[in-house]
């Protein structure tokens, strides 16, 4: 099977972090015998075609231009080469469906609510139509793949019909992400990681850090990830000044893999403020070093986190209660060793040779003419 993968952001390039673990699937799909190309747009720096892991990169236009890039490519040359096209839905779909080859789109969450909240005012029109309205008359027959069931839900929701959509969970790497109790923190610890966007709401997790040092005051709380814009920074920075807990709290921006997994390791507690996520892959790797975690009871978040089990779910919005759950934990080693273990034992259902076999079944099944189920 020949599969083009169109993917939006490059597997090499640091912005790919929302790539749904293309490098992965594909160098499996490679392993399983099937020849894969992975289209992306060009960075500065980046070569037109190279070869990584078996797998053969294609870039061509701009983060700008690039599904203006897609369509001229697909027409001339990339539609005869290929038996299916894969479809990464993270920014405005390509609408290729129309086109007449077997296709499958991989949607990582739905561009709804607080999403459309992050673009600006003047694209929410455009980004409305164009993902709640048109995709799903495009896609309505198209195979897609979501990574939670709150993904899911939001898919049928918008008229995608349910026997269209499989869930494939992402998989993890666990020969990187594993604990190791030496580095430890010998204080109560508190990690966010992931991107600095007004919706992940970090500055709930900085006022909760403040409650909690009211009876944990050596608690800490750091803060790594990229995303935010410096008006963003500048705020989270003026509030923790005026929570006056400037000296223990560490805005690390963002972070190599290797400094991200010794942040879950040596976290008590890891926190995920967030309104919204399509899944939680940071729950999942943080879980995978030992590290229980924090968290509104939104989508993508209750899916990754079992309650009272890897973590805890709080009500959205109610910074008490992150507070008070964070304390919970860090003044509690029993409830804290507990949790530990159900994390390890959860994070252990994800791999990304399970996923790409999940994966490997869907697109033969499209390429068969059935749906995924």
């Amino acid at each position: 099977m020949k599969v083009l993968i169109i993917n939006w952001m490059d597997i090499t390039h640091t912005e790919a972090g929302g790539h749904f673990g293309a490098h992965e699937f594909a160098k499996r799909l490679v392993g399983l015998g099937h020849e894969v190309t992975i289209l992306s747009y060009r960075y500065r720096g980046s070569k037109k075609r190279e070869v990584i892991d078996g797998i053969e990169i294609i870039r061509r236009g701009s983060k700008y231009t690039f599904n203006l890039a897609v369509f001229w490519l697909y027409f001339t040359r990339l539609r005869r080469n290929y038996d299916i096209i894969v479809e990464d839905l993270a920014k405005v779909p390509f609408y290729l469906p129309t086109f007449g080859k077997p296709k499958v789109a991989i949607a990582h969450h739905v561009f709804k609510g607080v999403y459309l909240k992050e673009v600006p005012v003047l694209l929410i029109p455009i980004i409305w139509l164009l993902t709640q309205k048109l995709m799903p008359l495009f896609y309505k027959k198209v195979p897609i793949i979501a990574h939670s069931m709150s993904t899911s839900n939001d898919l049928i929701s918008i008229g995608i019909p349910e026997e269209n959509i499989e869930l494939v969970q992402l998989g993890l790497d666990h020969e990187t992400y594993e604990p190791d109790p030496s580095l430890k923190s010998k204080q109560p610890s508190i990690v966010y990681l992931g991107r600095v966007k007004p919706y992940k709401n970090v500055d709930h997790a900085i006022k909760a850090l403040a409650k909690v040092k009211e009876t944990l005051p050596d608690a800490t709380l750091s803060i790594a990830g990229q995303g935010g814009s410096p008006a963003l920074y500048r705020k989270l920075q003026r509030l923790v000044q005026k929570l006056g807990v400037e000296d223990t709290v560490r805005f690390y921006g963002e972070v190599t893999t290797d400094e991200k997994v010794r942040l879950y390791q040596s976290a008590w507690v890891f926190v995920h403020p967030s309104s919204k996520e399509g899944w939680g892959n940071t729950v999942i790797e943080s879980n995978a070093c030992g590290t229980p975690t924090v968290a509104y009871n939104v989508p993508g978040l209750r899916d990754s986190i079992r309650n009272e089990e890897t973590g805890i779910l709080i009500p959205y919005g109610d910074v008490e209660g992150l507070a008070q759950a964070l304390s919970r934990i860090l003044s509690d080693p029993e409830l804290r060793e507990r949790l530990s273990q159900s994390s390890l034992k959860w994070a252990s259902n994800f791999t990304w040779d399970k996923a790409a076999g999940v994966l490997e079944r869907v697109l033969e099944k499209a390429l068969n003419g059935r749906s995924p189920r």
